[in-house]
């Protein structure tokens, strides 16, 4: 799972061509945003979305209520995508970043590599669908192999789909690469993977979730397995409970392994999309800002947010009548800690446009961190910053964002949230459990409402993630805690409207 790191991320003044025909295509599950002619722009979002219907197939979702859209930034080439993430050594093919103001991915839409950015971004989605609607304790492996098994599906002619055909890179890695003996990949964690052994992951992952899957020869045992370590039983324990003796399992695999030929389901069913794809031109002000706009999204470094608010004054005076671009602006001026300005910009757009909830948003924020410095905790002071977030929330009901933050207040003034606040930030995790501050905040309320068991369940994810850094050890020492029935640490801190990596 390529959950982002930002530190070190520049976003190259190139990296997005100057000349440019950006549309945004919305759907159900979608909001895309691809420098092509309309017909293109459309195309790929219904691919997308076809996607998006195979793996509710199989996640068995039915009608279930579909989170917070997946914004999706389609450039021209994978080039392209590693200059905005900052990357020289030409290993990033695409990118996902799950922030609090809406979960997005930054891929190609044609690329000659192995690793395509629909590939990417179908691994990643499949990640984005499990956290949302199914937060529950599942080992690295099958965390990545399972996205990696979804991510190869293909669709004929009759829109039928394939599912589990063996992507060629992980089969020869799984077969001719560093291998992993089955027992120390079926309990491994994120801190016992170093080097080679987390490239080995990735193959030995797919390639076990494959045979587990597909093979037949063990009917309902990696169902069984999951359902146990779900339960709270050891990785060990677990495994040995449902697939029997481990060096029995192993000769299986190993056997499997050297197939020259893997199956893979076919599903006969048509998989089209028909519900609505509007798309829209974006305006002059949208095709200027549009690196600024991925920029601010995915989180902004330090060392690049000074030239980035640069850039958005120079838009706002060339669109001094565009609300988005001041809101933009806003956002950027508050990154940089400039309340005053921050919140100028804000009143410019919705002077604009009223309805602009973001800006009400970032109004709010520059407020609340105004007052936060000075040290004023008077809640009469504080009225202002919670009318905006509430307003921002009535513009927009189903953003996290606002819900977030809303409990984010009653923190900074020392307060116990109202029952309201917490009701919101329920319904902010229902939307995007994918965000770690999110998930964070969540946990602790469980934990200090004596759920502990229900904290754990949103903590084992983060915590068993290869790539969750500090994030990972955050949740690890929160799971210990709560293990232990000891008081649990704060979530990671956060600046408000700041990139919260």
């Amino acid at each position: 799972m390529r959950l982002i790191r930002l530190i070190f991320a520049l976003l190259a003044t190139a990296s997005v061509p100057a000349r440019a025909d950006w549309q945004r295509v919305d759907t159900e599950h979608f909001t895309v945003y691809a420098d092509t002619r309309p017909d293109k722009a459309r195309d790929y979002a219904l691919e997308l979305e076809r996607f998006d219907m195979l793996a509710r197939h199989v996640f068995a979702l039915g009608d279930r209520e579909p989170g917070m859209k997946l914004t999706v930034f389609a450039l021209d080439t994978d080039g392209q995508v590693r200059a905005v993430f900052g990357d020289n050594s030409g290993n990033v093919g695409g990118f996902y970043v799950p922030a609090a103001g809406g979960a997005l991915a930054v891929v190609p839409r044609a690329t000659g590599s192995i690793q395509t950015g629909e590939i990417v971004l179908r691994h990643e989605y499949a990640h984005h669908l499990m956290m949302q609607y199914f937060p529950s304790t599942y080992p690295i492996w099958y965390v990545e192999g399972f996205a990696d098994f979804l991510s190869t599906a293909s669709f004929d002619k009759q829109d039928f789909a394939s599912l589990g055909t063996p992507p060629a890179a992980r089969w020869m890695a799984a077969r001719n690469g560093p291998q992993m003996p089955l027992e120390r990949l079926l309990t491994a964690n994120r801190g016992t993977l170093k080097g080679p052994q987390t490239s080995a992951l990735y193959a030995e992952g797919w390639m076990l979730t494959h045979y587990l899957s597909v093979s037949g020869e063990r009917p309902g045992q990696l169902s069984r397995y999951l359902d146990l370590l779900a339960g709270g039983r050891p990785n060990r324990d677990a495994a040995t409970e449902a697939f029997g003796p481990l060096d029995q399992l192993q000769n299986d695999y190993d056997r499997y392994r050297e197939q020259s030929r893997l199956n893979y389901f076919h599903i006969a069913q048509p998989f089209v999309y028909r519900g609505a794809a509007t798309v829209t031109a974006l305006d002059a002000a949208g095709q200027q800002t549009i690196r600024e706009r991925i920029a601010l999204m995915r989180g902004v470094p330090r060392e690049r947010r000074l030239a980035l608010a640069t850039e958005l004054e120079r838009a706002a005076a060339q669109f001094p009548d565009n609300a988005e671009t001041f809101a933009m602006l806003a956002q950027a001026r508050l990154l940089l800690g400039e309340h005053d300005a921050a919140k100028a910009a804000a009143d410019k757009a919705l002077a604009l446009d009223p309805d602009l909830g973001r800006a009400a948003l970032w109004r709010a924020l520059a407020e609340a961190a105004r007052l936060q410095k000075a040290g004023n905790r008077d809640t009469e002071a504080w009225k202002a910053a919670r009318a905006d977030i509430i307003r921002a929330n009535r513009a927009a009901p189903n953003d996290p964002l606002p819900l977030y933050e809303n409990f984010r207040i009653y923190t900074r003034l020392g307060l116990e949230p109202s029952a309201t606040a917490k009701q919101g930030l329920a319904r902010a995790y229902q939307l995007l459990p994918q965000h770690v501050g999110v998930r964070f905040t969540y946990a602790r309320l469980l934990a200090r409402a004596s759920k502990p068991d229900a904290a754990i369940t949103l903590l084992q994810p983060l915590a068993n993630n290869p790539h969750g850094g500090n994030a990972s050890e955050d949740a690890a020492r929160m799971i210990e805690a709560l293990r232990a029935r000891q008081p649990v640490p704060d979530p990671p801190s956060e600046t408000p409207g700041a990139d919260e990596d």
